[in-house]
């Protein structure tokens, strides 16, 4: 079970990991590697994965459609 300290340093982890990559143009290719990476033991079910390459084909066909850092960051922190 995961304390809310570990939500905070997972929560911490991922943005720190957004904003590094946030001017990055292959950002989702990393994270897929990323994913990847520290999935080991859990591997992603098809429908994961699917869901993954076909917005990394909608990033590769539409470059320009993204999300400022900090509007993207401002979203994530209100909920």
């Amino acid at each position: 079970m995961s304390s809310k300290t570990d939500i905070s340093k997972n929560e911490q982890f991922v943005f720190d990991f957004i904003n590094e990559h946030k001017d990055d143009h292959s950002f989702i290719t990393k994270l897929r590697e990323m994913i990847d990476s520290i999935n080991d033991e859990e591997e992603l079910h098809q429908t994961q994965k699917n869901e993954l390459d076909k917005r990394l084909e909608y990033y590769k066909d539409n470059p320009n459609d993204v999300m400022d850092w900090q509007d993207a960051k401002t979203k994530l922190l209100s909920r």
